[in-house]
């Protein structure tokens, strides 16, 4: 009971994280979207996600991830990759919570 309140908790951390590397990488902004997804990854290794939003975390990191291979920010984009990976890899384990 207690992880799936701190999920929640982490949530809406991670959307606002998430939302801060979009609006970094329309502003060109790299160095602060580099800080942005390194928090945001971290956050997710350690939290579990409803469906839906799982879902939406896979295609948003695999977007952001062919953003950065087109700005030529190789190492960055295979970051996000991974991340993308990871997150295919716990949707098909069935690791996330029912939608609501």
């Amino acid at each position: 009971m207690f992880s799936q309140f701190r999920d929640g908790w982490n949530r809406g951390k991670l959307l606002k994280e998430m939302s801060a590397v979009a609006l970094a990488l329309n502003g060109d902004r790299i160095d602060i979207a580099e800080h942005r997804i390194c928090q945001a990854y971290n956050l997710l290794l350690e939290t579990k996600l409803p469906r839906t939003l799982l879902i939406n975390m896979i295609t948003e990191w695999g977007l952001i991830s062919l953003h950065l291979r087109n700005a030529g920010y190789s190492t960055l984009s295979e970051r996000c990759k991974s991340m993308s990976d990871l997150l295919q890899a716990r949707f098909d384990a069935y690791d996330y919570y029912r939608d609501p």
